[in-house]
């Protein structure tokens, strides 16, 4: 093999191995972006708050809220014996009636299907903004801030 193109190769391979990847930000780390920044800017790219209030300092706080809801189908089932409360659980796949007989007599048993699993994200980014019209602190708390 010609020396320029393993050469080649090695520098390829060494800039490679040095290219670290960049971490993914939270939305806390990207609203610090903010701070010191003007709050005419800010809202021109997230809008109208949900809540605007005027402090006695001339300073004011504005509150941001977003939610969503996320739901799952039940993907468990099980087999009930309705006389011993005895609960198996079906594997996905597994035939629901033969687990059934071994469970309990014909008639004793019957299957339940998980309820569907529903969860409430939200995020509340609140913003202090100087008399002066700058962005001067930024919190942001919640479930879906991610």
């Amino acid at each position: 093999m010609p020396k320029h193109l393993l050469l080649s190769g090695l520098l390829l391979a060494a800039s490679l191995g040095c290219v670290a990847p960049q971490p993914t930000l939270t939305r806390a780390e990207r609203m610090e972006a903010w701070v010191g920044r003007t709050w005419e800017d800010f809202m021109k790219v997230q809008g109208l708050p949900k809540q605007l209030t005027q402090q006695p300092d001339g300073s004011r706080i504005a509150v941001y809220i977003k939610s969503r809801v996320s739901t799952t189908p039940g993907t468990r089932q099980q087999v009930v014996d309705s006389r011993t409360g005895q609960r198996m659980t079906v594997a996905p796949g597994q035939n629901s009636d033969a687990l059934g007989q071994r469970v309990g007599r014909d008639g004793d048993t019957y299957v339940q299907k998980e309820a569907p699993i529903r969860v409430i994200y939200s995020c509340t980014t609140t913003v202090r903004v100087s008399a002066q019209g700058l962005i001067e602190r930024i919190e942001v708390t919640g479930n879906g801030c991610g």
